[in-house]
């Protein structure tokens, strides 16, 4: 791999220059007016990138003109690379009617900004034009150009508002304010010591400088040469080879593409063609190739499609050598010292937050979960080291194997999650400190994961009282306790918990304590009842209703009944001893509870206990 050094030969920009081997021998920077440029300097023009001046100056308060920042910038971007020769012959090649345009020494330079897509034709005017080209470079102009280069010109072109903290951001042109926004954010270009922009100020020679070596170590471009093995058109990612080993590269939004020195797209690159790639610290930049050399590649076993063996861990980082690509992944019980290898290629598919993804999205300790077959990746999953979770609800808490919540959620990605729980978890409910066995299902969750293990719970219930009568109640040892009530007419049943509550007139009693029929008020906590009580109202009552239920097994019936007052209309649980007579009023027979049936008009009368109705006598008045 081959770090680019622009090496830049301006003596067409300066006429009168001559090469100076040595910054040490400018005497109008070492002054501490210079101190800030100073050593900038003196880096460039040992690369021979600038130059001095034939009397040994450096002049590094000179203007720069708009056709030398032009040039400069052009070459920074590796048109003096040997490696790239034969892109800059199709640049000139492509672009020979537009240089001849223009009365520029940048000829070479304009075509290949135009052939890396920076500029558009149109826009060369802006430098080269002869009315523009001898014209000093403004700020905030700097500020468009470095932009282009840096291919920044569409997250610009996206905003609509910018900020700034210039004192004078009014004065910036309204055309150019994102541009200065986009090279003040990366540190390219800095404000003047009393907090101004002052857009309209010229560039000088050692503030180019400065801009030139920031945009160089910001895009740090590389330039290699390799065989294209695989493009993915699905993760936008090529891998190529060369004598240094075999790499996977994300191909980046903004990335220019030139096939046989014809402008092309991602798309149309193949397996075999030679490429010569520029890489920026994000991904691949450019790449331009060629087809005559594509040979059919070396016949191999299709790879595998099948997991056979998963592994879950946290992800360290990614290795190349001349075997391939490689994720480290090591387990966190124990460390980096159990970090292992495992080989990626194109056909591995990438997730991140369920999402899909590719790997350059993923980080240094997130969690990772990877599908093998032998130690071929066949699929990442990543997410986050820290993560949380809203808006869930606790489903149960679960003890075995290992201490668990299991929770709904109207997310699919959730519902249904059984989520590990920390030893040293913090359970909050209701605003105070609790702990995990007072959580209730149906209570509303806000959970906070390190590497997919529970370490924080806030819980929020919701409370009321309801009031009914029992029409059913169990106590299960294989299956959740439950009590069943009848309120107006709907049945609803409610979950017990170990420690809820009964009691009787006041007094504490057990859940064996209470009988089918019993009126009922329930303290309800997210579901569960915290607590029961009942109160007796002892004494004789008549009724007279329709008979709507009849439960000969639990010796009960239900009676509908209409207030003659009110009109109201209420159902009664009567309960039948064995000593409630009952007889019809149709033929004075004496009748079972059995061959009462709904429908039946009846007239009883009785004693009421603990909210219940006991019939003494049931009268059937008639017999449908």
């Amino acid at each position: 791999m081959k770090k680019f050094t622009a090496v830049l030969l301006i003596c067409a920009v300066l006429s009168s220059c001559a090469i100076v081997t040595s910054a040490a021998g400018f005497p109008d920077v070492q002054s501490s007016n210079w101190d800030w440029a100073r050593t900038t300097i003196e880096k460039l023009t040992d690369l021979k990138i600038l130059k001095g001046y034939e009397d040994g100056t450096f002049r590094p308060d000179r203007s720069v003109t708009n056709e030398e920042a032009f040039t400069l910038f052009a070459r920074s971007i590796g048109i003096e690379q040997t490696i790239n020769e034969g892109a800059v012959e199709a640049a000139r090649a492509q672009n020979a009617q537009t240089e001849a345009k223009y009365n520029t020494f940048a000829v070479k330079e304009l075509s290949f900004m135009l052939y890396r897509k920076i500029l558009a034709a149109g826009e060369l005017d802006k430098y080269l034009a002869a009315d523009r080209k001898e014209l000093p470079m403004l700020r905030h102009e700097a500020a468009i150009l470095i932009t282009k280069v840096m291919g920044g010109e569409q997250e610009v072109m996206s905003k609509i508002s910018y900020v700034m903290d210039y004192t004078d951001s009014a004065q910036i042109p309204i055309g150019s304010k994102g541009y200065v926004e986009y090279v003040t954010n990366r540190g390219i270009m800095q404000g003047m010591d009393d907090g101004s922009f002052s857009p309209m100020t010229t560039v000088t020679r050692a503030q180019i400088c400065m801009m030139l070596d920031r945009t160089m170590n910001v895009m740090d471009l590389q330039y290699v040469e390799g065989t294209i093995l695989a493009v993915d058109n699905d993760s936008k990612q090529i891998s190529y080879s060369n004598n240094s080993g075999t790499f996977i590269k994300p191909v980046l939004q903004n990335a220019t593409f030139n096939i046989d020195a014809k402008s092309s797209v991602f798309i149309d690159l193949k397996p075999g063609m030679n490429v010569v790639v520029t890489l920026s610290k994000q991904g691949v930049w450019a790449v331009d190739a060629t087809t005559a050399a594509i040979t059919p590649p070396p016949t191999s076993p299709p790879p595998p499609t099948v997991p056979d063996s998963e592994v879950s861990g946290v992800y360290s980082g990614t290795i190349n050598d001349s075997r391939g690509t490689f994720i480290k992944v090591y387990d966190r019980n124990i460390g980096t010292s159990s970090t292992k290898q495992y080989l990626v290629d194109v056909n591995t598919k990438y997730t991140y937050n369920g999402l899909a993804s590719t790997i350059a999205n993923l980080n240094a300790g997130d969690a990772i979960d990877v599908k093998l077959a032998g130690d071929t990746a066949l699929e990442v999953s990543a997410r986050p080291r820290m993560a949380s979770i809203t808006d869930a609800e606790l489903v149960a808490v679960v003890l075995e194997p290992k201490v668990s919540i299991k929770i709904s959620h109207s997310s699919p990605s959730y519902n249904g999650m059984v989520l590990p729980v920390s030893d040293l978890v913090y359970v909050g409910r209701n605003g105070a400190t609790s702990k995990l066995s007072a959580l209730i299902p149906g209570d509303k969750l806000e959970i906070k994961l390190d590497y997919d293990e529970v370490t924080e719970i806030s819980a929020k219930s919701t409370r009321n009282t309801v009031e009914g009568a029992i029409t059913s109640f169990n106590i299960g040892q294989d299956q959740d306790s439950a009590i069943t009530l009848d309120i107006g007419g709907k049945t609803e049943t409610y979950t017990l918990m170990r420690d809820t509550t009964v009691t009787l007139d006041g007094e504490s009693a057990s859940i064996y304590d209470l009988r089918l029929g019993f009126r009922v008020t329930l303290s309800i906590d997210s579901g569960a009842v915290r607590s029961i009580s009942v109160k007796s109202v002892s004494g004789t009552f008549a009724i007279s209703g329709t008979v709507d239920k009849v439960n000969v097994s639990n010796d009960f019936i239900v009676v509908n009944v209409v207030d003659p007052v009110t009109g109201a209309a209420s159902q009664k649980y009567v309960f039948v001893k064995v000593t409630t007579t009952i007889m019809s009023n149709y033929n004075g027979q004496k009748l079972q509870l059995k061959d009462i049936k709904p429908g039946h008009e009846v007239m009883v009368s009785g004693s009421e206990n603990m909210g219940a109705f006991e019939a003494s006598a049931i009268m059937v008045i008639t017999d449908r």
